[in-house]
């Protein structure tokens, strides 16, 4: 399963009023300046807001400043250009992450995840095997009339990044993007059908449901579709089969933000 991560970049300038000072003071320029003058008289509290702070560092922003989507939220944020320039991108939402921010993990893989992000983050083996098990329990719910999914004979496994690219890197496979969630691999062992599921370490809950209920999908597929009709199914179909269930889940948990996440990945 792969979900893109896209990291909207755009640079503007903040920039001061235009200067009318040739030929006298036109009404324009009276209007700047009794505004300037107006900010200037306020405590600086009110002159600043949330928007005039860069969203990494949490210093008022100057000059030329970045506009970047958080891919967590997905809101459009300031960043200014030390930040931009200097700190590697959060795996999770895509902004600058300050590296010495309490809080900020670096993952073994090379990944880093901003303090903010890092609270609510998977990070352990025990956790992330609890989420995937009670996230089939909730697929045998939810679907119980219409589909029964495998348990005995799925292995899981939570992996960093470098050892889930290396699967898709397989005879066989192929290797799309370096935002690849998860895999599941199906065999066949003296007649009898085993499914590994490899899950991403790192993600936010939601996304880390999503991605589970994704790939026990596959599983599904795998054990229940006959070969030939495997043949015929294309790759898209059997995808866009594994988001539907993942969605109708983050469905029943009322989780809008990931709906919005699947249906985008469309």
């Amino acid at each position: 399963m792969s979900r893109p991560q896209p990291r909207a970049v755009h640079l503007f300038e903040v920039v001061s009023p235009p200067d009318h000072s040739h030929g006298g003071a036109s009404p324009r320029h009276l209007v700047w300046f009794w505004l300037w003058l107006a900010c200037l008289a306020l405590p600086s509290t009110l002159v600043a807001t949330d928007s005039d702070h860069c969203a990494a560092c949490g210093e008022v922003t100057f000059g030329k400043v970045y506009l970047v989507t958080d891919a967590v939220t997905a809101e459009k944020v300031s960043v200014c250009t030390i930040c931009e320039a200097i700190y590697p991108n959060c795996f999770l939402c895509g902004l600058p992450a300050k590296t010495n921010a309490p809080g900020f993990v670096r993952l073994p893989d090379g990944r880093s995840i901003c303090a903010r992000d890092a609270k609510t983050a998977i990070l352990g083996e025990d956790d992330s095997l609890r989420i995937c098990s009670e996230v089939r329990d909730g697929l045998d719910r939810l679907l119980w009339r219409f589909m029964a999914f495998p348990e005995t004979n799925v292995t899981l496994a939570i992996v960093d990044r470098v050892h889930l690219q290396d699967l898709f890197k397989f005879a066989g496979n192929d290797y799309h993007c370096p935002n690849v969630w998860g895999y599941t691999q199906s065999s066949t062992n003296q007649g009898r059908i085993v499914h590994r599921v490899s899950v991403l370490s790192g993600l936010l809950p939601s996304w880390f449901k999503a991605t589970c209920a994704h790939e026990y999908t596959h599983t599904w597929v795998h054990q229940h579709i006959s070969s030939h009709r495997k043949e015929t199914l294309g790759r898209d179909a059997e995808e866009g089969f594994c988001e539907l269930v993942s969605y109708l889940l983050m469905d029943a948990e009322h989780d809008e933000a990931e709906k919005e996440m699947i249906l985008r990945n469309a």
